[in-house]
Parts: structure tokens; C-alpha cells; sequence
């Protein structure tokens, strides 16, 4: 799996924003409009991805919890769930890492590292990560969220990273 497309994946399906006329505005967060922008401008067909793979259940952004967490339906019918959020709260809930090479076991101190490096020069970061569902787990997380409940911070464990994403915030009006 191409990590660079797994993460750029993530960062469309894993957003409440959308983007207007193709580029460059949209409706939502101005942090999600920015990271659809940015793949959109890549080339990514952003409303294939959304076709291929629709959300089913969401955990919505919350401040205490620094996190966000969606469940989708992936290719040949299987489900991932995809988590974005401060790095501090994303990667400890991470057991793998996805690199070039494939996904090996996290070494949770060198990520937080380069986490900490980015953030250092100046950059907001959000970290993001994925579970793949298993079947019989997904049917679970549907009747969860068709009765009305949320998923749970339980289901945000065994997350593999897929990377980090850093934002220049523009200087702030004093």
C-alpha cells in the first residue's frame, strides 16, 4: 500500500469539510478545508474517494479528547476506521507505524520525535492513523452508531500511523 495515498485518504474521508467548486474555498474548518485543498491540488479525485468509500460512524472532534475518529467502507467491502488529532493523543493509541518499507511495530518515542521536530519549526501537527475493521467488528460499530450511540474511544486502539501532517498557521492580527 502506498503510504503517501493511505495518508492523503485519510485526510479526505476523515473530514467534515468540503471544498466548493473543486478548490481552493470551502465549507467547514479552515484546518480540513486547507488538507482538502492540498490533496485536491495533487491530483486525488476527492469525490471518487468519498464514493469508494463512505462514512458509516463517526466520534466527532472534541477539544478534552484532541481527536476525531471515522468508520468507513473500504475497498471490496471491508471497513477501516481512520483517527486524526494531536499527535499526543493519536500515536499512544498506535501499535504500527506505515513506512516505505511496510508497517512494522511503532517505537512510540522516535515518532513523537518527529512530531516534536515539525512542531519546533514552527508547525501545527495532526497526526493520522488507521484500523482495519473486521467484518463481524463493523456490523457491531453499525449497530452502534444506526442506535444512536457513538463509537466509543475503545474502538481507537491497534491504530497503525500513517504520518503526520504540519500546517503554518498565518500570523495571528495583534
Amino acid at each position: 500500500r502506498d503510504e503517501g495515498a493511505a495518508l492523503a485518504r485519510a485526510m479526505v474521508l476523515n473530514s467534515d469539510a468540503r471544498l466548493v467548486n473543486g478548490s481552493g474555498s470551502g465549507a467547514g474548518d479552515p484546518t480540513e478545508v486547507a488538507l482538502l485543498d492540498y490533496v485536491a491540488g495533487s491530483g486525488t479525485d476527492i469525490a471518487d474517494l468519498l464514493r469508494q468509500s463512505p462514512r458509516r460512524a463517526e466520534l466527532p472532534f472534541s477539544s478534552e479528547r484532541g481527536r476525531m475518529t471515522t468508520l468507513h467502507t473500504a475497498a471490496g467491502g471491508e471497513s477501516m476506521l481512520l483517527t486524526k488529532g494531536a499527535p499526543e493523543r493519536v500515536v499512544p493509541r498506535c501499535t504500527h507505524v506505515q513506512l516505505p518499507a511496510g508497517r512494522i511495530p511503532i517505537d512510540h518515542a522516535a515518532v513523537m520525535g518527529e512530531a516534536d521536530e515539525m512542531a519546533r519549526n514552527g508547525l501545527r501537527v495532526l497526526a493520522f492513523a488507521v484500523r482495519d475493521v473486521a467484518s463481524r467488528d463493523a456490523a457491531s460499530l453499525d449497530a452502534k452508531s444506526i442506535d444512536g450511540q457513538a463509537l466509543s474511544d475503545d474502538e481507537e486502539r491497534d491504530l497503525t500511523c500513517l504520518g503526520f501532517v504540519g500546517l503554518m498557521d498565518p500570523p495571528r492580527d495583534e
